[in-house]
């Protein structure tokens, strides 16, 4: 396992760039998107649409900080592609918090888990700390996310935005 902050390179930015360009198949939950953050991750996320990558993200909307500006970026990036579909959690009794990034390659997944949600400030200047580890597809880690994710799913619009 490695670490990854924001006071020193790479931060935030850089690996989960760096993960974006090489991954088959990318997750991402994060409580909040920021205008700045998406903004900064645009060209790496166009890029990763424009080749097909199997792409999920995941936000919350509680208590109103997920940027609207942010949200309309990525509609119109996902829209026109059908490999990537943003889903929003909404639930007034659970407020959706996870920091959490995976990116899957034929064999490997590699996991950012942390404190980082995808704005300027958990991207690039915010006290931030994430673990990095890279797992094979076939271990526990990576069914628990699997489960996570499905659950997560089956609390989300998949069509929201389209």
């Amino acid at each position: 396992m490695r670490l990854v902050t924001n006071r020193d390179r790479p931060k935030h930015n850089d690996v989960i760039r760096d993960l974006l360009n090489s991954a088959k198949k990318v997750w991402i939950f994060v409580a909040y998107l920021g205008n700045t953050g998406t903004g900064e991750m645009e060209k790496t996320l166009k890029a990763a649409c424009a080749r097909g990558v199997d792409l999920e993200l995941y936000c919350g909307l509680s208590q109103c900080i997920t940027h609207p500006d942010a949200l309309s970026r990525l509609f119109k990036m996902f829209r026109k592609t059908k490999a990537a579909k943003l889903y929003l959690w909404d639930r007034r009794q659970q407020t959706f918090h996870p920091k959490v990034y995976c990116f899957f390659s034929a064999s490997e997944l590699t996991l950012v888990i942390g404190s980082a949600n995808l704005t300027h400030g958990g991207m690039e200047s915010n006290i931030e700390i994430s673990a990095v580890e890279t797992i094979l597809l076939n271990s526990e880690t990576t069914t628990a996310i699997e489960a996570f994710r499905s659950d997560i799913a089956d609390h989300v619009d998949p069509e929201i935005g389209r």
